[in-house]
């Protein structure tokens, strides 16, 4: 392994070059394919509803566990992994019922998110892992992993959110949206 100055391990500035060109050109080849922004952006309006939860959910878990929860795992150790619990626990519930129940509605994400990541905090706060005291002896929660009690609790959330809200039915434009974006009618005038 050659050092250029001071501790610059080229090595691993070499790997970083070659797979940011790597992204550069598969980019610049996707861009000479299509004719639009719209093409290039949304596949031509030719992914599914299903195909892009999915493909935002990778996004979302790929950038934020791997850039941000790789930072809070090196400076706390395995505590910060906690975190990336939290954030997966509060979220996932509202992704996949929002991609799979028609009747589910803004109301029932919010209800679901802000009440897993509430309970998931409380559990984490009371658990061995973080209650204070030596070996964290008097901990109210025994639970060592508080996604097993939060992500059951996340779905109950969003379900009473959804079903307690004022907010009129969703069930109509959910699938007039699955419609729009299976087969991509009615997405003219919108680009």
């Amino acid at each position: 392994m050659t050092v250029l100055a001071a501790g610059v391990n080229t090595l691993a500035l070499v790997v970083f070059a070659a797979v940011l060109t790597v992204t550069l050109v598969v980019t610049y080849w996707a861009s000479k394919r299509t004719n639009t922004a719209t093409e290039f952006w949304a596949a031509g309006r030719g992914i599914s509803g299903v195909q892009n939860g999915f493909a935002v959910a990778g996004d979302y878990m790929s950038a934020a566990s791997f850039l941000g929860f790789a930072g809070l795992i090196y400076f706390f150790g395995l505590d910060g992994f906690v975190g990336l619990v939290c954030a997966l626990v509060a979220f996932l519930p509202a992704l996949l019922l929002a991609l799979f129940w028609p009747r589910f509605n803004t109301m029932g994400a919010i209800c679901g998110v802000v009440g897993s990541l509430i309970v998931s905090l409380v559990l984490i706060i009371l658990s061995p892992a973080v209650w204070p005291g030596p070996d964290a002896q008097g901990s109210p929660i025994p639970l060592e992993n508080p996604a097993l009690v939060t992500f059951p609790l996340g779905f109950l959330f969003c379900w009473l959110g959804t079903v307690l809200s004022s907010e009129g039915t969703t069930e109509r434009s959910y699938h007039e949206l699955h419609v729009r974006a299976e087969t991509g009618l009615g997405a003219e005038g919108s680009g």
